[in-house]
């Protein structure tokens, strides 16, 4: 087998780099929809 070239490293550290960010945002979206829903709304 012979090691992987930059271009499939990069392609790969692109999608671990994407999918780390989708869960980031969707849990910061989380948090902020939750601090939200505790502010005393008048």
């Amino acid at each position: 087998m012979q090691p992987p070239g930059a271009v499939e490293l990069l392609a790969s550290a692109a999608e671990v780099v994407s999918e780390l960010t989708k869960a980031g945002l969707s849990r910061s979206e989380r948090l902020l929809k939750d601090l939200v829903s505790r502010l005393p709304l008048s």
